[in-house]
């Protein structure tokens, strides 16, 4: 705020409204609310200027609206206003693990697949996709949030239509050692966000 006067302004005082989101610090000892945050400026001189700062944290997705006013004795009120989207950022955490390991050949083992959401705007579209060992491991069951099916040597999990923020969905897979090996298996995501992310998993089969 800036005195445009040539004579002090007795009292001057900032107040700032804030909807969608919530006001956490503020500078210069300002009084921090529910909906905003004032500041009580004291006297400000002819042509000075004095600038205040405060914090806010937002929603993913929303949309801050800020209305500021200033004041003074024997000076006009002033106000502004603005407007900031707030953009949340997703963050995929992908996990295979196998139990028990290890097996026997003709012994079966489950692989869970995990994926979780750690960001703070939701995903859409995740497709995973699954390789067991094509030499040395068969495909027995799945089952999870979405169907599983066989596709020649790969299995194939149904789309997640969308993972909110720290979300969790979770697959098991069933597979049967063919033949002794350290067997590798890998599962890859991709989302209408994220490229790829690709996690593998050895079982040793003997």
């Amino acid at each position: 705020v800036r005195n445009t006067g040539d004579a002090a302004a007795a009292n001057a005082v900032i107040s700032a409204n804030i909807s969608g989101g919530t006001v956490r610090s503020a500078t210069e000892g300002g009084s921090v609310t529910a909906g905003g945050a004032s500041w009580a400026l004291g006297s400000l001189g002819a042509g000075e200027t004095r600038q205040v700062c405060f914090t806010v944290v937002g929603n993913a997705g929303s949309t801050l609206q800020l209305s500021a006013s200033a004041s003074g004795v024997c000076a006009d009120p002033v106000s502004t206003s603005c407007e900031t989207p707030v953009v949340g950022v997703p963050g995929i955490l992908l996990e295979l693990v196998d139990d028990p390991d290890p097996i026997a050949v003709g012994e079966t083992t489950t692989y869970t697949v995990r994926v979780m959401n750690q960001g703070n705007s939701p995903i859409t579209n995740i497709r995973v996709t699954g390789q067991a060992d094509p030499d040395s491991q068969e495909f027995v069951s799945g089952t999870g949030a979405t169907e599983i099916t066989r596709t020649g040597t790969g299995i194939a999990f149904a789309t997640v239509a969308q993972l909110n923020p720290k979300q969790t969905v979770e697959w098991k897979v069933v597979v049967r050692a063919t033949r002794a090996e350290n067997a590798l298996v890998k599962v890859t995501l991709t989302s209408d966000q994220l490229r790829e992310a690709m996690e593998t998993e050895s079982t040793n089969q003997y």
